[in-house]
């Protein structure tokens, strides 16, 4: 009898024996700036943090955007667009939140 993967592309024949990489599906290959920007959007999500690292996050979302842009072939420019939004949203609420804890605590 024949073999079953004699039809099969090496990419389909890697994407059906490597089931356990589905995270690496989610992030940005190609484009380092737009994978941290989304990283850092992500992580950002934990509350004092999204002051700091939604900075960074818009930062490399404007970069990886840039990227995307000038280069067809680059991928992740929806990435940078999601790390663009969340960074921002992120430094605002927090923000906000801190100015409240503080005028909370009586510190303002």
């Amino acid at each position: 009898m024949g073999d079953t993967s004699a039809g099969q592309t090496p990419r389909n024949r890697r994407r059906n024996d490597d089931r356990g990489e589905w995270l690496s599906s989610l992030t940005v290959e190609g484009n380092p700036h737009a994978r941290r920007a989304y990283c850092f959007s992500l992580v950002g999500l934990i509350p004092v943090l999204g002051l700091v690292l939604g900075v960074f996050a818009v930062y490399f979302g404007i970069l990886g955007r840039r990227a995307s842009c000038s280069d067809p072939a680059r991928r992740g420019h929806s990435h940078s667009n999601f790390a663009i939004t969340l960074g921002a949203i992120e430094i605002v609420v927090n923000a906000v939140g801190l100015t409240f804890v503080a005028i909370g605590l009586q510190w303002i």
